[in-house]
């Protein structure tokens, strides 16, 4: 019997058949099991087609008309309803191209606005795909989490600045205050900025700790 498998990682991990077609009595079974699997599923052409019927119902249900060329300033060129106007858009030209190239097949024209328009499809599928799709294990919008985890690396990141920071004071910042001093007396037209990089280099660590354990030499007290 063929079962249900798990495949990819993350938030791309999905459900999928698995048939065992090596040698066995259950052999033929499987086989036909596969056989009927594949003959049942959509042609590339019937899922585009498929795809195309949902992008126009959710432009619809947003009381929008999938024709509209508004859509973008109504509801932000980075919503769901804006990116699936785009890519019927490109839909529409892939058809057309391919409509073309059927009567003509040197049509370079063609072939060229086809294949761009066919590389948009798939980066606007992609990009309902996060803003669109729930992810399963958390029934959150993928785009959110993937936020969220960006926010939380951010936030990590800055803990650690900060701890680096005070411990570099600790350990060197009465040094580092004296270096900065001493480059801001011999190169006066310096910036602040370049005088941060270079005691960081100087020091091993980033402008950003030494900006957060001395202070600027080129202002007053």
């Amino acid at each position: 019997m063929p079962r249900k498998v798990e495949v990819g990682a993350g938030m791309m991990r999905r459900e999928t058949l698995q048939y065992k077609v090596a040698p066995g009595p259950d052999q033929a079974f499987e086989v036909f099991a596969l056989f009927d699997h594949l003959g049942r599923m959509k042609s590339p052409d019937e899922a585009r087609q498929n795809f195309a019927a949902e992008m126009r119902g959710l432009i619809e249900e947003s009381g929008a008309r999938p024709g509209d060329l508004d859509l973008a300033s109504r509801f932000g060129d980075a919503s769901a309803v804006a990116i699936a106007a785009e890519w019927l858009r490109a839909f529409d030209i892939v058809s057309a191209c391919r409509e073309t190239l059927i009567d003509d097949r040197s049509d370079k024209n063609a072939i060229v606005l086809l294949v761009g328009a066919a590389e948009q499809m798939g980066r606007l599928a992609e990009r309902l795909f996060w803003r669109c799709g729930i992810d399963e294990a958390s029934r959150k919008s993928r785009e959110r989490l993937a936020l969220r985890g960006r926010d939380q690396v951010a936030a990590g990141r800055r803990g650690n600045e900060i701890k680096g920071a005070k411990s570099f004071r600790a350990k060197h910042g009465r040094a580092a205050q004296a270096r900065a001093d001493e480059i801001a007396a011999e190169n006066q037209s310096w910036t602040w900025a370049r005088i941060r990089e270079h005691v960081a280099k100087e020091f091993d660590v980033s402008a950003e700790t030494v900006k957060k354990s001395i202070r600027n030499p080129k202002k007053d007290g």
